[in-house]
């Protein structure tokens, strides 16, 4: 089903905080944003609203819009069975797996591990690759490379093999992403 997802960046805990009082206090939002906030019972503006706080990856600590148009956004996620194994996961993104993937013809566009949201203990990364051909080119090429191979068999990243789910997305024209 369609569905909207949002990225947005605070600077600081305390931004985040503020953010919705700001927009409370607001007049052109609130002018905007009239017909969605004053949506009926039995004409909601959207079905559920879910959202996730992620602290960046020390190796990716901004997002990095990818340059190529056309795009397919691919956002994973990884869960994992235990804090240790996940902490592991996190791990062995900073310490070299990020730097993988525009080896294999991915663009980098954010790398977060999960401190509020649902199935937790989890992370979630975006790449971008100009269409899905070369989306599954790219997996094809990374789980064959030598750095991730020796990365996989390094003995302090065993037993951190996630359940993944993989989500794609096309940007809309206004997507900054």
């Amino acid at each position: 089903s369609a569905s909207v997802h949002v990225l947005l960046v605070y600077p600081t805990p305390d931004s985040l905080a503020s953010s919705r009082e700001a927009l409370e206090q607001d007049a052109a939002y609130k002018n905007a944003a009239a017909a969605h906030l004053a949506a009926k019972k039995d004409a909601p503006a959207f079905d559920r609203i879910e959202s996730s706080l992620l602290l960046a990856f020390a190796a990716a600590p901004k997002i990095t819009p990818p340059a190529k148009q056309p795009r397919v956004l691919e956002v994973r996620t990884y869960e994992n069975h235990g804090e240790d194994r996940a902490r592991a996961q996190v791990d062995m993104f900073n310490d070299g797996e990020i730097n993988i993937f525009p080896k294999c013809g991915f663009e980098n566009v954010f790398f977060g591990e999960t401190l509020v949201g649902p199935n937790l203990p989890n992370l979630k990364y975006m790449l971008a690759a100009p269409d899905m051909a070369a989306n599954e080119a790219g997996w094809k090429t990374f789980i064959t490379h030598p750095d991730f191979v020796e990365m996989r068999d390094d003995p302090k990243y065993a037993d951190t093999q996630p359940n993944i789910t993989k989500l794609f997305l096309e940007p809309t024209d206004y997507s900054q992403v």
